[in-house]
């Protein structure tokens, strides 16, 4: 099966006319790190051990302008860490996109793809996630502005390939900004994905129906710009599936602030607090721990950042994130908690 990814960006390659008047601009980062991760295997419910590591990441970004009317953006992200006795651990990670649109009066249509691969020694929680969509942007005044996107979703899960899926997606944005410095936005999505294994019976055996799920989500967000960026978000999510113990109901807080201390300081504070409810009852089993554990994006967090310049390229940067999962107790079993802090003191470049 191709990737969505590859599609995408094949077809945004031949959309994206030659133009005498081209612009082209880019930003490049990379950063080197040792630290200290308290629970690197991701153990739940007894007591990890912690190891120290080295985390190198780089990244870069790109904008080609062709005239006025077109816009082709590229993204590329990596994150690398290695363990001194976790070797299984180690990992990379590679996240990709691209994106292209075309202005028609009111109007922007476009293509975009986005793929992200983990990728670790010794395989647990590696999977591959690629999405592409059609979108159709339209300002409907000065304030006020809508996205329609179409589009697939792939994702494979080599430790139990069960969990892999393929189906389509839609989403609607708006996105209003009353205030020069306010914005506020508003957004809904649904998936269809259709996985390769089969669905779990309530007696925790598998049928010969295959698994099919149907995902609904709903964001708000508002965001403030001044001397402190502010940024809050609601999320809700949900998750109906014909297989056992897989129907969920998410809530998601977040909030974070990015402001400038004294003596050169930059902070940065993201904090993000999630609920998680089964209809079905809690199912435990190793495969749904797994899928809960296997995105720090997807758990409740606490990170904090410190960075100051030390010439117009060179920063150190401090970092300090604790991620938590609260899963449904059965009963007075209190070995159902998931905790994970992670340390760095490095140097970063930017240009």
């Amino acid at each position: 099966m191709p990737s969505a990814l590859a599609i995408a960006a094949l077809a945004a390659a031949l959309l994206v006319p030659t133009a005498a008047h081209a612009k082209l601009q880019g930003a490049f980062s990379v950063s080197l790190a040792p630290g200290l991760d308290t629970n690197p295997s991701r153990i739940v419910g007894e007591d990890a051990g912690a190891d120290p590591l080295l985390a190198a990441t780089g990244s870069a970004r790109g904008r080609l302008r062709l005239g006025a009317a077109h816009l082709l953006s590229a993204r590329y992200d990596l994150g690398l860490k290695k363990f001194l006795t976790e070797a299984n651990e180690d990992v990379a990670v590679q996240q990709l996109g691209l994106d292209y649109l075309t202005r028609l009066g009111p109007l922007a249509v476009g293509l975009d793809g986005s793929g992200k691969w983990r990728l670790s020694r010794g395989g647990s929680r590696d999977y591959r996630d690629a999405a592409g969509d059609a979108f159709v942007d339209w300002s409907l005044s000065r304030e006020l502005a809508a996205r329609l996107c179409a589009g697939v979703r792939w994702f494979s899960y080599p430790p139990d390939s069960s969990y892999s899926s393929f189906g389509p997606r839609v989403s609607l944005a708006l996105r209003y900004q009353p205030l020069r410095r306010l914005g506020l936005s508003l957004a809904v999505s649904g998936v269809l994905p259709s996985y390769e294994g089969t669905a779990r019976r309530p007696d925790g055996e598998l049928s010969a129906d295959p698994r099919r799920d149907r995902q609904l989500a709903a964001q708000v967000q508002a965001t403030l710009r001044g001397s402190v960026l502010a940024q809050a978000t609601y999320l809700w999510s949900g998750n109906w599936s014909n297989s056992f113990g897989e129907s969920t109901q998410r809530h998601r807080l977040a909030a974070a602030l990015t402001a400038r201390l004294p003596l050169s300081l930059f902070a940065s504070a993201q904090a993000a607090w999630q609920a998680i409810h089964y209809p079905d009852g809690l199912f435990l089993s190793k495969e749904l721990i797994d899928m809960l554990l296997y995105d720090d994006e997807a758990q409740s967090s606490l990170a904090l950042k410190l960075a100051r310049p030390i010439t117009e390229v060179f920063e150190i940067e401090a970092k300090y994130a604790v991620y938590w999962v609260a899963l449904p107790a059965e009963g007075d079993d209190p070995s159902l908690d998931y905790v994970r802090q992670l340390a760095t003191l490095g140097l970063s470049a930017r240009w």
